[in-house]
């Protein structure tokens, strides 16, 4: 008696039925090991779990001008888009920390432009910044 054949007795088919059993095993294994894709450790990129954030700070903008605003990050020349605040609200946004001295760039949408001086920026910190109600 061949491999096959004993191995087929034993689990109690015959015949040609093996194929299909084994077509939805194969099926279910495939399934099972794709649902755990999402669990599976993150690639490393040079950040550990624990440290994640630690490279981050919040700004808490407060713009008490009634124009939306248009907010930009300045970094010794670079400048980085850091989202839109709305007239008389408050809204946080988390960025990556750059290790220099920050300057917030302020567009309104009606129009004008103002810049902040240079602002200090550790790790982790969170620096609150008010739109002035009678800015340009």
């Amino acid at each position: 008696m061949n491999q096959r054949r004993s191995f087929v007795s034993r689990i109690g088919l015959v015949g040609r039925q093996p194929l299909p059993i084994v077509l939805v095993l194969f099926g279910s294994l495939v399934v099972a090991a794709t649902s755990c894709g999402p669990f599976a450790r993150e690639p490393r990129s040079g950040w550990d779990i624990a440290q994640r954030g630690a490279e981050q700070f919040v700004l808490q903008v407060e713009n008490r001008n009634f124009a939306d605003a248009r907010l930009y990050a300045r970094w010794n020349g670079d400048r980085r888009r850091i989202g839109t605040v709305g007239g008389n609200q408050t809204q946080n946004f988390t960025l990556d920390w750059d290790g220099r001295q920050l300057r917030v760039e302020v567009d309104f949408l009606a129009g004008g432009t103002i810049v902040s001086p240079n602002i200090l920026v550790s790790r982790g910190d969170t620096v609150v910044f008010q739109i002035p109600p009678r800015a340009p």
